[in-house]
């Protein structure tokens, strides 16, 4: 017998243990299963339900409840931030002058070619008035025709 071929027969099987289910992955480490635990206000722990690593699932028997004492999954920071700002350094900021957001929760972008923002915190661009031209994108201004 080859020594690999011998390793991937044994990392190849797959039974039902004294533990659970037994699943080695590809460097023979076992694919546990994992109950789900809920630290509860009343300052218990509660059994939710399951995670699988060999078939990277979760099962949840119920809800877990929030520190809050809600089932809804709370937000990792605070609200979406309004159009024309976005979400760095720990909170919304207004898009610079020549960037715009367009909706709520999304990131700054520069203004394309042919429109300007004069202004920070803005959700739309100006496009350039009759006359005049805006060659780059990010731009502030718009340029006399000559």
């Amino acid at each position: 017998l080859r020594g690999e071929a011998l390793l991937e027969a044994v990392y190849a099987v797959e039974f039902e243990g004294l533990t659970g289910n037994i699943v080695l992955d590809e460097n023979g480490d076992r694919l546990g299963s994992y109950r789900i635990m809920n630290y509860q206000a009343n300052r218990t722990l509660v059994d939710i339900g399951q995670y699988d690593a060999s078939s990277d699932s979760v099962a949840l028997d119920e809800s877990p409840i929030w520190p809050s004492g809600s089932t809804e999954v709370p937000w990792g920071r605070p609200q979406p931030c309004d159009p024309g700002y976005e979400y760095t350094d720990g909170k919304c900021q207004a898009c610079p002058v020549g960037q715009f957001a367009s909706t709520a929760d999304s990131t700054c972008v520069d203004c394309p070619a042919g429109s300007f923002t004069i202004s920070t915190g803005t959700s739309i661009c100006s496009s350039a008035p009759l006359g005049m031209y805006v060659s780059t994108s990010g731009s502030s201004e718009a340029t006399l025709c000559e």
